[in-house]
């Protein structure tokens, strides 16, 4: 995996993070429910860490099938190499 594909996850996992605060805190305004750091605060903390083990979850079930590929990928390179050199 590249450097560049784990910034990218990283952005991903915390914009997963913003957009589960934005939904909480718009739920608590659509009822009309008062902000406590206690209960709201707690129950905020939670849900991001369920957000962001399922965030990195999803990414890596989708990076998944390009792993394989570039393992393929080097298997037959390393097979190309070596018959090569035996033929050579």
């Amino acid at each position: 995996m590249t450097q560049r594909n784990r910034f990218l996850q990283g952005i991903l996992v915390q914009s997963a993070i913003i957009f589960s605060l934005a939904g909480v805190l718009l739920a608590l305004v659509l009822r009309r429910e008062a902000f406590s750091v206690v209960m709201s605060g707690t129950s905020i903390v939670a849900l991001a860490g369920i957000v962001v083990n399922n965030s990195i979850m999803l990414i890596d079930a989708l990076m998944e099938p390009a792993r394989r590929v570039r393992r393929r990928q080097r298997q037959s390179f390393g097979s190309v190499k070596s018959g090569s050199v035996r033929r050579s």
